[in-house]
């Protein structure tokens, strides 16, 4: 079951800012709370669920454990983009970055010396380059990236807190950006690496092209190691990234003096041509990310399974996030009060020929006939017709079908479905 839900309230601020409420389950309580210190921390407004009209509460509030509301510019956040950023960061929970214990040997019994094994030296990179990963499914997240160096360097030095300061791509200052765990308040953060006489914390300035553009700082516990080994890990470690995080820094200054050279440039064009509809380049490129989207096909069909998913694939939709249910046995066990929107693991849903009884609350309906009586309930769907209108599963209908579905799925990332 999927642990997070979003729900675009269709709302937009005095600044442009999108408002979309995320609902929760099965979240443990302290991972809740650092997920809304993360996201205050990349500027992402986060506040309580305000109450419906009239006191109704929406069937997600009943569903789930616990929900809150987040504002964002919708251009620097598509909708599915944020889904699978906020979906990344709670996995990070779930990711062992401690691996140092498996590959730190004593030099010699006498002494309390530790060097570092090769496989040590390849496990790191390997870890790191899962982390880089990670950046690039989460819309070049540099957060999420720290995120993970930051784990790295906290479970492996067993450390109080690992925190990470980078160079604001606009002003070229070094700004506070993240911490964990993040439990610990900002405050408490702020004024122990801003203790200049605390021994407890150390702190490593990260310079590229000399250039200064970032500072870590561990604040060291009494099971951390020695000082001599926190700080050939943290200049190997650091030494592997540091052209990583300049690189992402690089390239938000230049698309930042893109937009404003474009911004200038259209404050010069004639009023004569005001009424020229010109596209806000500002906006990011607004066509649908598929390899983000989960489908599922229902539906009896005369192609096999293998055309159905190269079909699918070739309109660029990733293979390992589809669905394919095209013999009448499997229906059975497709539950399908579980393709609603609340409990649904598909962002979109392709329906075809199949069994007027299944699994479910289907009250004498077919599947079809419910979920289009009822379609606000439901992901983006489409029923699979051939150019007679006649139910069926052909090469040629299922990529109409795709067709529709990609428009209807691209409403809802860019919230104009809703606004």
């Amino acid at each position: 079951m999927e642990r997070i839900y979003l729900s675009c309230t269709g709302e937009k601020n005095q600044d442009d800012l999108i408002t979309v409420q995320v609902f929760l389950k099965d979240v443990e309580e302290s991972h809740k709370t650092a997920l809304k210190t993360f996201l205050t921390n990349q500027n992402i407004s986060v506040s309580p669920l305000r109450d419906e009209p009239d006191g109704i509460y929406s069937v997600e509030r009943s569903y789930f454990d616990d929900g809150f509301e987040i504002s964002y510019s919708p251009h620097r956040w598509q909708f599915y983009a944020m889904r699978d950023y906020l979906y990344a960061y709670l996995s990070s929970w779930e990711t062992d970055f401690s691996f140092a214990s498996n590959h730190l040997r004593k030099t010699n019994s006498n002494k309390s010396e530790i060097i570092f094994s090769d496989k040590f030296y390849v496990d790191l990179s390997r870890l790191i380059d899962s982390i880089e990963d990670q950046y690039y499914l989460t819309n070049r997240s540099i957060a999420i990236f720290l995120n993970g160096i930051l784990k790295v360097f906290k479970e492996n030095l067993q450390l109080y807190f690992a925190c990470a300061l980078l160079q604001d791509y606009n002003t070229g200052k070094i700004e506070y950006l993240n911490f964990t765990p993040e439990t610990i308040s900002k405050d408490k953060i702020r004024d122990k690496i801003n203790d200049t006489l605390s021994s407890e914390i150390l702190k490593y300035p990260l310079f590229f092209n000399n250039e200064h553009i970032a500072d870590f700082y561990f604040h060291i516990s009494p099971y951390t190691p020695e000082l001599t080994v926190i700080k050939e890990f943290t200049e190997y470690l650091l030494a592997m990234i540091d052209d990583f995080i300049y690189s992402d820094i690089l390239f938000r200054k230049e698309t930042f003096k893109l937009k404003s050279r474009i911004t200038e440039l259209e404050k010069l064009i004639p009023e004569k041509y005001e009424n020229i509809k010109i596209e806000d380049s500002r906006t990011e490129n607004q066509a649908l990310e598929k390899s983000r989207v989960r489908l599922i096909l229902i539906g009896a069909s005369e192609i096999n399974e293998g055309k159905i998913l190269s079909t699918i694939t070739k309109a660029g939709f990733d293979k390992k996030k589809i669905q394919i249910y095209t013999e009448y046995q499997k229906f059975k066990s497709i539950d399908i009060n579980n393709l609603k929107k609340i409990r649904s693991r598909y962002d979109g849903i392709l329906l075809g020929p199949m069994p007027h009884k299944m699994h479910g609350d289907m009250n004498g309906e077919s599947l079809i006939g419910i979920m289009q009586n009822n379609s606000e309930e439901y992901p983006p769907f489409t029923v699979i017709r051939d150019k007679a209108h006649k139910l069926k599963i052909s090469k040629s209908s299922l990529k109409d079908a795709l067709e529709e579905l990609e428009n209807k799925l691209r409403l809802v990332n860019t919230y104009t479905d809703t606004i």
